[in-house]
C-alpha cells in the first residue's frame, strides 16, 4: 500500500500565477484517499484551474506523489473490494416495513429480507485477466470468411458476440 509522502506545513512558491502551499499536498492526499477525487475535483476544491493543478504536479514532487498515493490507496481499498464483491457474489440485506390489516386493526411489521446476488461473469473475467494475465489472457476473436451471395456480391457475415459464460469456459486452462 502506498503511503502519503511527508511534507512540512510551510508555504511554498508560486506556480502558474497561484500561490502553492505545501499544505495542499496533504489536503490533496486526503481528498484522493478518502473520497476518490479526480484532478478536476481537486482543482475545484483548491480554487485553481486544472492547468494550474497540472503545473503544480510538475513542479512539486511532494504534491504529485501525494495525489498518486491517495488515488492508489483509494483504488486498492474501495474499487478492488467492490470488483471482488461483484465477481464473487454477495448477500444483500434489506429491511422493509409493511402494514398488515388483521381483525379490523392495522399492524406494522418489519421484515429483514436477504437476497443472494450471484457473481457477475464479466467481473470474474476482468478480475482473472488482470490478476493473472499469463494464465487468463484474452484471445482476439477471428472474423469469418465472406460468404458470396448469389446475385448480390460478397457480404461479410459477422457472428453474434460470444456470451461471457462461453468465453470463460473456452478460456479456462485445460489442466483444471
Amino acid at each position: 500500500m502506498a503511503r502519503m509522502p511527508q511534507t512540512n506545513q510551510q508555504h511554498g512558491s508560486t506556480a502558474a500565477g497561484s500561490q502553492y502551499r505545501q499544505l495542499f499536498a496533504h489536503q490533496a492526499y486526503l481528498l484522493c484517499r478518502n473520497h476518490g477525487y479526480e484532478d478536476s475535483q481537486l482543482a475545484e476544491v483548491l480554487d485553481v484551474s486544472l492547468a494550474t493543478l497540472e503545473a503544480w504536479k510538475r513542479k512539486h514532487a511532494a504534491f504529485r506523489e501525494a495525489i498518486q498515493a491517495g488515488k492508489q490507496e483509494f483504488d486498492e481499498e474501495h474499487v478492488e473490494a467492490a470488483l471482488l464483491k461483484l465477481a464473487t457474489g454477495f448477500v444483500r440485506k434489506q429491511v422493509t416495513t409493511r402494514t398488515i390489516r388483521r381483525d379490523g386493526q392495522e399492524y406494522t411489521e418489519t421484515v429483514e429480507v436477504k437476497e443472494e446476488i450471484p457473481g457477475d461473469v464479466r467481473a470474474q473475467i476482468f478480475w482473472l485477466c488482470n490478476r493473472n494475465p499469463q494464465r487468463w489472457k484474452r484471445l482476439p476473436q477471428t472474423m469469418p470468411e465472406a460468404e458470396p451471395r448469389e446475385g448480390t456480391g460478397s457480404v461479410l457475415v459477422v457472428p453474434e458476440p460470444e456470451d461471457p459464460e462461453t468465453w470463460l469456459r473456452r478460456m479456462q486452462p485445460k489442466d483444471l
